[in-house]
């Protein structure tokens, strides 16, 4: 049988068998990124064959489905209070206990398996070889800095990090009765247990596309956009490195995706491979290549263009399509593109345009006085949320402050030393200022500060309340 009309034909996302050819949909008679998806992506049912987990099987989720399970088993959550206790009583420091017993493993583990995988795909694409695996730049012009690689690696660390910190928070609220949980064997000696398991992990792709579209639109708006997403908007011209270079508050919000595991009775197993998919995900999706198992035209014309495809293809692609932010190729003359970034369409498409955006993904230099204002303000913030707990037994304020600081912030910062306009709706809302308070505009906050803001305040309760009183408690009346 022919290889193509195998029934394994696109297994993990591959075509023709190989991790290194264009996607099927792309006309490899036209420049890179210039054929239009739009057919492609309206025949595609994000939805089709759920139940049989052909969204894994048949896409890269299959891939970062098998790491997260050879990590879980080979290096499993440490689910038992006795050593985390033993620590305590030897150092006499809570603190110095969780970064000992919690964190630090975690971190070196998520470390080791995101810098890897993304050094692989950084190095197959971006180091010269005699027989390269891909031939089809969405930048033909571009120009290789290494400045821009350890730009990104020291952002993409400083994520790492952050994740292993909401997850080693989470494991310790496992350990210590603060959230139920799925055991292992609880997941496979009953049905129930086993459906329960493995539905969610059916689940967790679609909810990362759901959850990253409304997060995303939410630090579009100008006054966000200017001091916290800017950074992770240093990379024009992306690179596998810059797929989690975000400033620290959009680590924050990005990762916020820990949500179902807060809420929801799961197996840890669950929260492991979210974490894995926001790590490794991005990843190839920001190669800046179109032929290869993971090429994401989508997300690179976002990049391009700033302000379209806010969403990811499948659910994400239908939010776009729907609210006029879908672009579909790079050819500035979109015919679907509806939204408010038109005047500056063409001249991003210049290549001097791009090159001296590009420039700024650098850690040389001074950075701006507002960007070390701002940077100041959310390092006080965080220093706040922490005393508000140790000094006043606050975890309500402990909560808030870090949850919601951030934004109101950047609201304060741009009301005073912004820039002076007339229209204030444009000062702070851009591209979606023309848009209804009380119609898309106040639906996607709304829904953002749900999905995003609300799980960073509960998760500091959980964690600070004693066993049993936290929000997945009292939002099933159990208090």
């Amino acid at each position: 049988m022919d290889k193509e009309d195998s029934r394994f034909e696109g297994l993990a996302g591959t075509v023709k068998g190989s991790f290194f050819r264009s996607p099927k949909w792309v006309n490899n008679l036209q420049p890179p990124g210039m054929t239009d998806q739009t057919k492609s992506l309206l025949e595609e049912n994000p939805f089709a064959g759920f139940f049989w987990g052909s969204h894994i099987i048949f896409s890269p989720n299959l891939i970062w489905l098998t790491i997260s399970l050879v990590v879980y088993f080979a290096f499993p959550y440490d689910l038992d209070m006795a050593a985390f206790n033993e620590a305590q009583s030897q150092t006499e420091s809570l603190m110095l206990s969780f970064i000992l017993v919690r964190f630090f493993p975690r971190f070196m583990l998520n470390f080791a398996v995101t810098f890897t995988y993304t050094l692989y795909w950084h190095a197959i694409l971006y180091w010269k070889t005699k027989e390269p695996l891909s031939r089809r730049s969405f930048n033909q012009a571009r120009v290789y800095r290494v400045g821009k690689v350890i730009h990104n690696i020291y952002y993409s660390t400083l994520g790492i990090a952050q994740w292993s910190l909401w997850e080693a928070v989470f494991v310790h609220c496992f350990a210590s009765g603060r959230l139920p949980y799925l055991s292992n064997n609880e997941a496979v000696s009953s049905l129930s247990g086993l459906l329960t398991f493995s539905i969610w992990v059916l689940i967790i792709p679609f909810w990362r596309s759901v959850h990253f579209y409304f997060a995303h639109r939410l630090i579009h708006l100008r006054v966000l956009y200017k001091y916290i997403h800017s950074l992770h908007h240093r990379n024009v011209d992306t690179e596998p490195f810059s797929g989690i270079s975000m400033h620290p508050v959009e680590h924050l919000y990005y990762f916020s995706c820990f949500l179902p595991s807060l809420y929801f009775y799961m197996s840890p197993f669950a929260l492991l491979f979210n974490g894995m998919h926001l790590l490794l995900s991005p990843v190839a999706a920001h190669s800046g290549w179109e032929d290869h198992w993971q090429s994401d035209q989508y997300h690179y014309l976002h990049h391009r263009f700033f302000e379209c495809n806010y969403g990811s293809p499948g659910i994400g692609f239908y939010l776009d399509y729907y609210m006029g932010t879908f672009r579909e190729s790079l050819d500035p003359n979109s015919k679907s593109y509806k939204g408010a970034h038109v005047n500056s369409r063409i001249s991003v498409e210049k290549s001097q345009v791009r090159v001296i955006c590009d420039k700024k993904a650098s850690l040389y230099g001074i950075p701006k006085t507002e960007e070390l204002l701002y940077n100041s303000i959310c390092i006080l913030i965080l220093l706040l949320s922490m005393s508000s707990y140790t000094r006043f037994q606050s975890p309500i304020a402990s909560g808030w402050l870090l949850a919601l600081g951030p934004i109101v912030a950047a609201i304060v910062m741009e009301t005073l030393i912004g820039l002076s306009t007339k229209n204030a709706r444009r000062k702070y809302l851009y591209p979606f200022h023309r848009e209804r308070l009380f119609g898309p505009l106040g639906a996607h906050t709304i829904f953002a500060l749900i999905f995003c803001v609300l799980p960073i305040y509960h998760i500091i309760e959980t964690a600070l309340t004693m066993p049993g009183n936290g929000p997945y408690f009292y939002f099933r009346g159990s208090i």
